[in-house]
């Protein structure tokens, strides 16, 4: 629902995504709230939130901001990535969706 005293802002209650990236790999993804900016792009994301690529790794997070103008990622939160080839566990991460880069931080 768009805010009365912002109607740049979409109030987003259980979204779910998928989106298909340059090579073919896909991304899915949920959570239990989420504001959309508009103008900016921007999409933050709340609550039980979870990323699943095609290539069999999933994150997990409670908070994800996605800048959807620069393709950029950014979570200040706990983080859990879980992989075919095993588990990462930080407080943070900055991503990079278009070059598939990912910083894990603490």
């Amino acid at each position: 629902t768009q805010g009365r005293e912002n109607p740049d802002i979409v109030e987003l209650e259980k979204p779910v995504a998928a989106l298909t990236q340059n090579d073919g790999s896909k991304i899915e993804g949920d959570a239990a709230t989420g504001l959309y900016e508009q103008k900016s792009q921007k999409l933050n994301l709340a609550g039980d939130v979870h990323l699943k690529h095609s290539n069999g790794f999933t994150l997990s997070t409670e908070e994800l901001r996605i800048d959807l103008a620069t393709q950029k990622a950014y979570s200040g939160r706990d983080v859990r990535v879980e992989g075919p080839e095993g588990t990462i566990d930080a407080t943070g991460l900055e991503g990079d969706t278009e070059s598939g880069r990912m910083i894990f931080t603490g």
